[in-house]
């Protein structure tokens, strides 16, 4: 699939996760962060790196948390 189209690579593998019964849709979604635990599982000595995807803008959940 990958040498003939590229561009359907991701589409096509979204398509067979969905079909399996054992996996589903719920698999094609980003996990929600929680703030709140992962603040209570840092350190003050270790940076919270925050790894987002195009188009992405976490800034609304840190903006409340941080209230």
């Amino acid at each position: 699939m990958r040498a003939l189209r590229p561009d359907k690579v991701i589409p096509m593998i979204q398509k067979i996760i969905k079909k399996q019964p054992e996996l589903g849709k719920e698999y094609l979604l980003p996990p929600h962060a929680d703030l709140g635990a992962l603040y209570a599982d840092s350190k003050n000595n270790a940076a919270i790196i925050i790894v987002i995807s195009p188009g992405a803008d976490p800034m609304t959940e840190i903006d409340a948390f941080s209230a």
